[in-house]
């Protein structure tokens, strides 16, 4: 029931407003049932546990030129096989967003089990990215890191 209500909650933030942009990836998803598919939430742990497949974050133009530290947190929605199908942007930086989002919707997951059935699920996705003249690095982390 917390699950559920947690991905409801998920939907009504969603169309508000207040996640800075969604992208749907799958021709038969759109951001309304996107979230109403899944009906587990998982965290940033337990998304980064299911990962098969990362593809590189390229950012776009001028950012390569710049020295851009910095962590990126999505809401990702995948299929029963583990597709991505919707991508929201929670934060991060401007420049970098388009890139990652280009990025993820290559990953590939591990299908989430649920008593023993596969599941379209929503899981939380932080990633952080440091980048230079020399290229970026791309690391997925389990949790959003410490502000000390």
């Amino acid at each position: 029931m917390q699950i559920v209500a947690a991905c409801l909650l998920a939907v009504v933030i969603g169309q508000t407003g207040l996640f800075a942009q969604v992208d749907v990836i799958s021709a038969d998803a759109s951001p309304d049932n996107c979230l109403q598919a899944g009906t587990s939430l998982l965290s940033a742990g337990q998304t980064k546990a299911r990962l098969r497949h990362v593809a590189p974050i390229s950012p776009p133009g001028l950012a390569h030129f710049l020295s851009i530290d910095t962590v990126l947190s999505f809401n990702v929605a995948t299929d029963k096989d583990g597709n991505v199908i919707c991508i929201w942007t929670i934060s991060g930086h401007p420049l970098i967003i388009p890139g990652a989002i280009e990025s993820i919707r290559k990953w590939k997951f591990r299908p989430a089990m649920v008593h023993g059935q596969k599941q379209a699920v929503v899981g939380n996705l932080i990633i952080k990215v440091s980048g230079s003249e020399e290229g970026f690095k791309t690391e997925v982390l389990a949790a959003e890191p410490r502000k000390d």
